[in-house]
């Protein structure tokens, strides 16, 4: 939502829980938010003010997050169902950083740019120091 915030006319991204898909929209309707979804919006202020749609940008930065224990040498990947994120080969995935990782807070983090009106499927991978890929 950061780099969606910068942009003019960007009111939100939906991502679809339980089974990790993206939409990223430049309008609201009533319906956006239920159970299903889990809605980031920009404040009233940012979407009252602006004068060009999110379908305009070129670009939504969107950052994953995972919590997920590794041991000392493996990485984690995002890989998903567009060609940015590898469509579906854990070997063309995106890596995660672990920058921010402690033991008590195994995080795991990316922030990749869509087109605006995206949708997407996606997962994370785990490869472990001897190359062995387990989908998590």
């Amino acid at each position: 939502m950061d780099a969606c915030d910068k942009q003019t006319g960007c009111t939100g991204a939906l991502f679809q829980t339980g089974v990790n898909h993206c939409y990223l929209i430049g309008t609201l309707g009533s319906t956006a938010i239920n159970s299903t979804y889990n809605l980031a919006l920009l404040s009233a202020s940012a979407t009252t003010t602006s004068s060009v749609s999110c379908a305009s940008a070129t670009a939504v930065a969107v950052t994953f997050n995972e919590l997920v224990t590794t041991s000392y040498g493996d990485s984690v990947y995002l890989v998903g169902s567009v060609t940015q994120l590898g469509s579906w080969d854990a070997s063309e995935g995106i890596a995660m950083s672990a920058s921010q990782y402690t033991s008590s807070n195994p995080l795991w983090s990316v922030t990749v740019a869509f087109a605006p009106g995206t949708s997407m499927e996606y997962k994370f991978v785990t490869i472990d120091a001897s190359g062995d890929v387990t989908w998590v």
